[in-house]
C-alpha cells in the first residue's frame, strides 16, 4: 500500500501536477516573443526527493534562448513526450519531477511537482504526451521566473519500493517555452524594473508587495509571516546595494 506523500508537501501537490493535463490540448501561440527549448530527457528515479543518487540536471535556459547567461528568463508552457519505464512493483504515476530556480529556498513543491503519468497506478511501460505545449498558468500554476536564467531538475519517486535502487526511467522530450526577460536582479532587494539598479521603484515594490502579503516581501524567518524582520532584513539587502 502507497504511504503518505508528505515528504512532498501537502497532498493538494498532486493535484496541481501538471500530469493533469497529460493528454489535454496544447496551447495556442498567441504571443511571439518566446521561444521553445526541447531538452532530450534520459533520466532515473532513484529514491525519494533529495536522495544523493536521484539525476539532477542543471540548463542555462538564459544560453538557450540566446541571452547572455546570467539575465532572467521566464518558463511560461511545458509539455513532453515521454516513455516512463517501471522496474519491479513500482507504479508508472511514481516517476515524478520538480523544476525551480535554485536560487528559491524553501521550495513550492505545490508549483513545481510533475507527474506524467498522474494516475496510472501500476507497473510497466507507457508513453504519455501533452500533446504540445500547455501554459502554466492554464493549469492553476504560475509563471516560474529564473532570475539568473539557470532552470534545476531533479527527478525521483513518489514512492520508494527499492531503496538504493533504480525505480523507473524516464525517455523522450521535454519542451519548455521560455520567454526572455533581461537582465537579472542584482540582489533580493532589487524587485523591480529596471533590474540591476537599487533605486526607489525597489522600495514602492516592497512596499506594495508587503500589504498584499506577497511572497516578494517575505525577507525573513518566520516565513509566511509578514513582520518587523521583512523590513528590517529588505532595507538590509537595499543597503548592500547590487552584488
Amino acid at each position: 500500500m502507497r504511504g503518505e506523500l508528505d515528504v512532498v508537501g501537502p497532498a493538494v501537490g498532486l493535484s496541481v501536477g501538471l500530469g493533469l493535463i497529460c493528454c489535454g490540448g496544447a496551447a495556442s501561440a498567441g504571443d511571439s516573443d518566446y521561444v521553445d527549448v526541447e531538452l532530450p530527457i534520459t533520466a532515473a528515479c532513484w529514491d525519494g526527493p533529495s536522495a544523493p543518487r536521484n539525476d539532477v540536471r542543471m540548463i542555462d535556459l538564459a544560453a538557450e534562448v540566446g541571452l547572455s547567461s546570467g539575465e532572467r528568463v521566464d518558463v511560461v508552457g511545458v509539455g513532453w513526450d515521454l516513455t516512463v519505464t517501471t522496474f519491479g512493483q513500482s507504479w508508472v504515476s511514481e516517476a515524478a519531477f520538480v523544476m525551480f530556480d535554485a536560487d528559491d529556498e524553501p521550495i513550492d513543491f505545490e508549483q513545481v511537482l510533475t507527474i506524467p503519468g498522474l494516475g496510472l497506478d501500476y507497473p510497466g511501460i507507457e508513453s504519455i504526451s501533452t500533446g504540445g505545449v500547455v501554459y502554466l498558468e492554464d493549469t492553476g500554476r504560475q509563471v516560474m521566473p529564473l532570475g539568473r536564467g539557470v532552470l534545476t531538475m531533479e527527478f525521483f519517486e513518489l514512492f520508494d519500493d527499492e531503496p538504493g535502487f533504480i525505480d523507473s526511467l524516464l525517455t523522450g522530450t521535454l519542451t519548455l517555452r521560455v520567454v526572455g526577460v533581461g537582465p537579472a536582479a542584482c540582489s533580493e532587494a532589487d524587485l523591480a524594473e529596471p533590474f540591476g539598479v537599487i533605486d526607489l521603484a525597489d522600495i514602492v515594490a516592497f512596499v506594495t508587495a508587503f500589504a498584499a502579503l506577497d511572497d516578494a516581501a517575505d525577507f525573513a524567518e518566520p516565513f509566511g509571516t509578514w513582520d518587523l524582520a521583512d523590513i528590517v532584513g529588505f532595507v538590509t539587502e537595499f543597503g548592500d546595494g547590487c552584488e
